[in-house]
């Protein structure tokens, strides 16, 4: 979903998930010219993924 410069991104939690998430989130920077400002962005887990997950998820997106 997207709302003037905001982007909502839904996905599953799954390691190969977030890397294609992550890698078009790369061609978007590439293509566009535009950068996106990781330290500007949010993750919102549900309370259900394991802490372990969550950390892990962090660590691939370098979000939050």
């Amino acid at each position: 979903m997207s709302y003037v410069d905001d982007n909502i991104l839904f996905y599953s939690g799954y390691h190969r998930s977030i890397k294609k998430m992550m890698k078009v989130l790369r061609d978007y920077e590439y293509v566009s010219g535009q950068l996106i400002n990781l330290s500007k962005s949010f993750l919102y887990l549900h309370e259900k993924v394991p802490i372990g997950d969550c950390s892990r998820i962090r660590e691939v997106t370098e979000i939050g």
